[in-house]
Formats: C-alpha cells, structure tokens, sequence
C-alpha cells in the first residue's frame, strides 16, 4: 500500500472517528446510575436536607452543561422532597484535563539518484473533561424568610430545563 494511500485512510479514519465523538455530548439522563464513561450527574443525600451533587462531563461537554446539569438536579431535588427553593452553599470545579502526544514522522521517497525527506512534527492534544461537585440545601417557603440567594426550583426547571434536554 503506498504511503500516500495509507494518509488518506489513516486521515479519513480520524474523520469518521471524529464525527462519531462529536454525537457523544454529555447526556443529562441518558445514564441511570448517573455518572458514566460520558459524563452525567448524580446526587446523594448528606442530610434530610442537604445533598452533594456531581457532575461530569466528557471531552465534547461544555463547562456551561455541567453546571447546568448541577442546576437541574437540585431543583429536581427540591421539588421531590416537598421544597420550593434551594441554596448552592459549596461548589468545587472538578475539570480535568488530559494531554495526548503523537509521534513526528519522517518518509523518504527516492526519486532516481535524489532522495526526498518529508517529516511531519508531532502533536500534543488536551481534552478537558469539565467537572463539578457541588453541596445543595433544601428550603421551605413556609419554614420562614428565605436567603437572598435562594433559588426558586420551578424557576429553574422552567428556565435550564429546556437547555437540559434539548440534546437527550
């Protein structure tokens, strides 16, 4: 096979590869345990009323998603334990960030007494793989005055839902 044919295969391959990836964006629900090999959230009670909220994305997933996602289920959690409002009181970016090298090459081609040297450098790639862990109190209007800061989970689910779902 010559060189020039195995490029072509090779670059397509990535192509296709690429393309195929490009379809795994972050799922919101598409896990039912939550966090899987492409991201998602889970939570987990801490207290009645405190929950810890992960989530994670994949290489294709945007920072914006992930918070999102922590968004929603805390309001899906709020609404579920009877609540109207929550509080974000901890939040930490888990993001991580890989970094991929790839080989330079070089081919040479003789061209009668002449040789021809092409070298093609290597690469570096960073997938970053957005991150974030977040500690999420229930609230009650009728438990009396709420924080200034308090969010109001229909408001929510009404406002990042759509966001949400719009690729599930």
């Amino acid at each position: 096979m010559s060189p020039t044919l195995m490029r072509r295969l090779t670059a397509g391959a990535a192509l296709l590869l690429a393309l195929a990836a490009g379809a795994c964006q972050t799922s919101y629900k598409g896990n039912s345990n939550g966090i899987g090999l492409t991201g998602g959230v889970r939570a987990e009670a801490v207290t009645p009323d405190l929950y810890r909220i992960e989530a994670r994305g994949n290489g294709f997933t945007s920072k914006g998603r992930v918070q999102d996602f922590v968004m929603m289920k805390a309001a899906e959690i709020t609404l579920a334990n009877g609540r109207t409002h929550f509080l974000i009181t901890d939040s930490r970016d888990t993001t991580e960030r890989s970094h991929y090298r790839g080989p330079s090459r070089s081919e040479t081609v003789w061209r009668g007494d002449s040789r021809v040297v092409t070298t093609t450098p290597g690469f570096v790639n960073t997938v970053v793989r957005p991150g974030e862990d977040s500690y999420v109190r229930l609230l009650a209007k009728s438990a009396g005055p709420l924080p200034p800061d308090a969010l109001d989970a229909a408001d929510v689910i009404r406002v990042v839902g759509p966001r949400v779902a719009q690729d599930d």
